[in-house]
């Protein structure tokens, strides 16, 4: 383990005397792509508003630019930031904790190369939000994009995540528990925002049994019922079809079922089964360890409680992501 900092505290404050809350940028990396790595940079150094901090870990890259990127960092005058390299791969989860583990801020953004901060208070508003609803957690929309064969960004319709947000926005939380749990309808992981604490609490839980998928940690939090927040506006811009979960490469697929399962594991031995409905998301967990992914089925469809909500969520209305532009977005 190798760290180098260059950390020197500030307190921000505007010409109100206001104290700005204090948010750490974690950019994790392997194998990087070093344009990609100066414009998550960018996307951070840009917020105002906020007292900000950049922390950076490597999980073992052949490659992974810190020279440049602390180069970079001095051209433009910034002197809050640390660096950290993990000099074997671990996995997604072990380069989580050693960004957060040097994180100094109240709040840690994780973002990696290819994903952005989208506008200039985009930190600050969401921050605002959190600190309003008392949050442990939260998740803003995204913009999905993709990079076609001349270089340049297209953004790109998909399903978004999650699939239904109305339960959020009316704060049922009963409905947005069994849904996140039971049916699956997962967060982006690169639209969340955390209280450092909370999020090293979680980290530490599923480490050494998950690797690679660290989001899995939101199933953690929706089983503890930590209080979320949900930002609806479109403050990140993710890259679609690069990550481990959306790049629809088998190998990583498997990686990915094999974590899932660690994390039935883990939930089902930590549960407190003391009302009805926790005895439900029990027993629907028990269905999700099944292997057989037709028997998984047939357990579902015969499991009435299970699938009349199923139903009711396919009813729901969807959401898709848009493909027109943020304004505040140059391409």
């Amino acid at each position: 383990m190798n760290e180098k900092s260059n950390e020197k505290e500030i307190v921000v404050k505007d010409e109100k005397n206001t104290i700005f809350p204090f948010v750490t940028v974690g950019i994790i990396t392997y194998n990087p792509d070093k344009e990609k790595l100066i414009k998550v940079i960018d996307s951070a150094l840009c917020q105002k508003s906020v007292h900000l901090q950049l922390v950076f870990s490597d999980d073992g890259s052949e490659e992974n630019y810190f020279d440049d990127a602390e180069k970079y960092l001095n051209d433009k005058g910034f002197v809050n930031y640390k660096f950290f390299e993990n000099k074997v791969n671990q996995g997604t989860v072990i380069n989580c904790i050693s960004a957060a583990e040097l994180a100094d801020g109240t709040y840690i953004k994780l973002l990696s190369p290819g994903d952005y901060l989208c506008g200039e208070f985009a930190l600050k508003k969401w921050i605002e939000g959190m600190e309003l609803e008392n949050a442990d957690w939260s998740f803003c929309d995204s913009y999905y994009y993709q990079v076609d064969g001349n270089e340049k960004k297209q953004l790109v319709r998909y399903m978004a995540n999650p699939r239904v947000v109305e339960p959020y926005i009316s704060k049922d939380e009963k409905v947005y528990r069994w849904n996140y749990i039971g049916i699956t309808d997962f967060v982006l992981g690169a639209a969340t925002l955390f209280r450092k604490d909370v999020l090293l609490r979680y980290l530490y839980e599923i480490k050494g049994k998950i690797i690679y998928a660290e989001d899995y940690i939101l199933s953690l939090m929706m089983l503890d019922k930590r209080k979320v927040f949900y930002a609806q506006e479109y403050l990140i811009l993710y890259e679609y079809g690069t990550g481990i979960s959306t790049n629809r490469n088998l190998m990583w697929a498997k990686k990915i079922r094999n974590d899932y399962m660690q994390l039935l594991e883990i939930m089902l031995g930590r549960i407190k089964v003391t009302c009805r409905e926790d005895k439900r998301i029990y027993k629907v967990l028990l269905i999700n360890k099944t292997s057989n992914k037709w028997l998984r089925r047939i357990k579902k469809f015969v499991h009435p409680i299970f699938f009349w909500r199923t139903l009711k969520f396919s009813l729901s209305k969807k959401r898709f992501t848009p493909t027109t532009w943020p304004q505040e977005e140059n391409q």
